[in-house]
C-alpha cells in the first residue's frame, strides 16, 4: 500500500508540474489564415477607330442619324434629313482588357459636337449609345444594349482576357443646322461587376 501512495504522490507532482509549465510569462502562439483576391484592373486601350457619321444634309425638321455597332452601317429619320457616305462612317472601337471571365458594365456619357463656321456656332448631340462586343481577333459580334447606363458584357475565359467593344448611337440633329464640320468627344466607363 505504501508502494501505491508513492507512486500516486509522484504523480501529482509530475502532473502538477505539467499543468503549471504554461502559467504567466509564458508565450503561445498559432496561425490564423489569411486570404485576398487580386484583381488585373480593368482597363480600355487600342481605340482602333473614331465614331464617324459620315455626311449629314439636316431637312426642315429635326431628325437622327443612328450609327449602328453590329453591322457598322447608319440609317436616319426627319423630314428631308439625308445621307451620303462619301465621307466614311464607322463605329468607335475599343479594347476592354480585365480579369478573365469577369463580368463587366459601360455607361457612356452624352457627347456634344460643335462648329465654329464664320463666326456663328452650332452644336449637335450624340446619345443613345449601343454597343457590341466580340473577342479580340473574332468578328462573331453581340449587341449588349440600348442607352447611356447599365449595358453589361463579360470577358472571355482566356489567358488575353481581352474584348473589343463597339460603339455606336444617335446623333440628334436640329432642324437647320448650320454647314460645317462638327466634332466632340464622350466618355465611356468600364467597371466589374
Amino acid at each position: 500500500m505504501r508502494g501505491s501512495r508513492n507512486l500516486l504522490t509522484a504523480l501529482l507532482v509530475v502532473g502538477s508540474a505539467s499543468l503549471f509549465a504554461a502559467g504567466p510569462g509564458t508565450a503561445t502562439s498559432g496561425a490564423i489564415p489569411i486570404t485576398a483576391k487580386v484583381f488585373t484592373p480593368i482597363t480600355l486601350g487600342d481605340y482602333t477607330a473614331t465614331m464617324q457619321f459620315g455626311d449629314v444634309f439636316p431637312g426642315s425638321a429635326a431628325g437622327t442619324v443612328v450609327l449602328k455597332p453590329l453591322d457598322n452601317t447608319i440609317s436616319s429619320t426627319g423630314t428631308g434629313l439625308s445621307l451620303s457616305t462619301i465621307d466614311p462612317i464607322s463605329c468607335a472601337n475599343i479594347v476592354v482588357s480585365g480579369r478573365r471571365n469577369a463580368s463587366f458594365s459601360v455607361a457612356f456619357s452624352t457627347a456634344t459636337l460643335t462648329s465654329s463656321q464664320s463666326g456663328a456656332t452650332s452644336s449637335m448631340t450624340v446619345d443613345t449609345w449601343t454597343a457590341a462586343t466580340a473577342n479580340v481577333g473574332l468578328d462573331s459580334w453581340t449587341v449588349l444594349g440600348n442607352g447611356n447606363t447599365g449595358t453589361s458584357a463579360k470577358l472571355p475565359d482566356i489567358f488575353s482576357s481581352k474584348c473589343q467593344l463597339r460603339m455606336g448611337g444617335t446623333l440628334n440633329v436640329p432642324a437647320g443646322t448650320l454647314d460645317g464640320d462638327y466634332s466632340g468627344s464622350y466618355t465611356v466607363t468600364v467597371t466589374y461587376n
